[in-house]
């Protein structure tokens, strides 16, 4: 009996080795389903590790985008005020159309004045800008005027006055000399 009491002992605590090693293998399953989630979390991760890299590209895009669009509207900017800047010009031009043909007007009238200077022109024949040759403080009056006039044209389109008006100035004095 010692032996079948030995025996059903030893039965016993295998009984108990087999219920701890069944313990240990439904530890080990829990363990594997753990690591099997765990590996899903990990490949989530990459997942979302990848798509925030395509999102930080995305992001880099819309920058480049945003600056593309800055110089674009710089550019639209700089269109526009150039586009005024053409209108004004244009005005001006056209203000010095108004001028040039007014001044080319008064020239003509003084020249013919110095053309003539023994000629007695009616005042009324021309307008404000009649000749006036009673005298010859009147002539020299009229030169002056022309003088004044060929002045204001070429200060309008930035040239040397001092040395045109010399020039000028020695031209019809040396004409009117004559």
């Amino acid at each position: 009996m010692s032996q079948l009491s030995d025996t059903v002992e030893n039965l016993k605590r295998n009984k108990d080795d087999m219920s701890q090693l069944s313990d240990t293998v439904d530890d080990l399953k829990r363990n594997m389903n753990d690591v099997s989630q765990l590996s899903d979390t990990v490949y989530d991760l990459k997942r979302n590790m990848d798509d925030m890299s395509q999102l930080s590209d995305t992001v880099d895009d819309l920058k480049r985008n945003m600056n593309d669009v800055s110089q674009l509207s710089d550019t639209v900017y700089d269109l526009k005020r150039n586009m005024d800047d053409m209108s004004q010009l244009s005005d001006t031009v056209d203000d010095l159309k108004r001028k040039l043909d007014f001044e080319r007007n008064r020239s003509a009238v003084l020249e013919a004045c110095l053309r003539e200077p023994n000629d007695h022109h009616d005042d009324e024949s021309h307008g404000d800008q009649g000749c006036h040759h009673h005298s010859s403080s009147t002539h020299d009056a009229a030169i002056l005027n022309y003088i004044i006039f060929c002045g204001n044209c070429f200060q309008s389109l930035n040239i040397d006055l001092d040395k045109i008006i010399a020039r000028d100035q020695s031209q019809f004095l040396t004409k009117s000399i004559k």
